[in-house]
């Protein structure tokens, strides 16, 4: 070869070696930073008031304390969850923005509002935070004092009675329509914008029935304000150990739980998901909630997004034999 030909080669590769290092480099300029990360403080929304927000808080506080950043926990309500979601939908992959978000919106929604703002692929799941059962609770107003004597008091007065929920298309709203589909009891839906102030007006006697998780109830429970009828799910409450479930109660196909979990804006780096979720496994062990009938919690990333997989399968088909539509 040539001298000139050899300087032509080798001007040519030295031109291609530089141009695969300026894409390198801006490869790498264009992804988030994890070496340091949480390098500044970490903002958690949750989409309702109540004590799933206070929960958020405290698991959150001691999530900061492994991470060694605050975690700021704003609650934005409203569009059952669809607000928060939209928010953190909308934030950059970075770590830095988190949603505390619940099966009624990542399972209930979709199956039912195939338009709604968000989707369960905008969003990386980082961990659960814990699943339970809830509790039927009933108005201390009504002159009934179990389960059949409610639906056959339903029956006997159409329409008048009414359920609470959390919010058009959340799981207190399904728990409460497969009850009334399951039982052919007639009973009428009022939303609210989280079980706070439906928990309220249920003692208040302005609605009838609401399913509320346990750990909270039971105060209104042991000081008689609530009647309590049957838990949710097929496996009794260990905070509520006589209160049978509706399953034994003749309704084989009645399994509805609640949880929540934390959730990421779609993309974010996986160090960054791994990170967060062995905070977040650290902060339930030390809380210990299996103790308030919340299991579950502190899973990987991995198994977290099967588990919302299987919920969604699970609940659809609930949804689809009880033949329910959610308005």
């Amino acid at each position: 070869m040539s001298n000139k030909r050899l300087r032509v080669v080798l001007g040519t590769l030295s031109m291609l070696a530089a141009l695969s290092f300026l894409i390198s480099f801006e490869v790498l300029a264009a992804e988030p930073d994890t070496r340091n990360y949480p390098a500044r403080p970490i903002m958690l929304y949750t989409p309702f008031p109540g004590y799933n927000d206070v929960m958020a808080r405290v698991i959150s506080e001691k999530m900061a304390q492994d991470l060694g950043q605050a975690i700021v926990v704003q609650n934005l309500p409203g569009g059952s969850g669809g607000v928060a979601a939209a928010k953190v939908k909308a934030a950059a992959a970075d770590g830095y923005t988190l949603l505390y978000g619940s099966n009624g919106m990542f399972t209930v929604s979709e199956l039912f509002n195939p338009k709604m703002e968000y989707k369960p692929a905008d969003f990386a799941p980082i961990s659960l935070a814990y699943v339970q059962p809830m509790l039927l609770l009933v108005s201390t107003s009504l002159p009934v004092k179990n389960l059949t004597e409610l639906i056959a008091y339903a029956k006997a007065n159409p329409d008048k009675l009414t359920f609470g929920s959390s919010g058009v298309g959340t799981i207190t709203h399904v728990a409460g329509e497969v009850l009334k589909s399951t039982t052919g009891a007639p009973i009428s839906h009022i939303p609210y914008k989280g079980t706070a102030q439906a928990l309220t007006d249920l003692i208040g006697g302005r609605i009838d029935l609401l399913f509320f998780p346990p750990e909270e109830a039971m105060q209104y429970i042991n000081s008689n304000k609530v009647k309590v009828f049957a838990v949710s799910t097929k496996e009794r409450s260990r905070l509520a150990p006589d209160v049978p479930t509706l399953v034994e109660l003749g309704y084989p196909n009645f399994d509805v739980k609640v949880w929540y979990g934390f959730f990421a804006p779609a993309k974010t780096p996986k160090p960054v998901i791994q990170t967060l979720q062995k905070a977040i496994a650290k902060a339930i062990k030390a809380l210990d909630l299996d103790v308030k009938d919340m299991s579950g919690g502190g899973n990987t990333s991995a198994a977290y997004e099967q588990m919302i997989r299987d919920d969604r399968a699970s609940l659809g088909k609930l949804i689809k034999d009880s033949t329910i539509t959610l308005n």
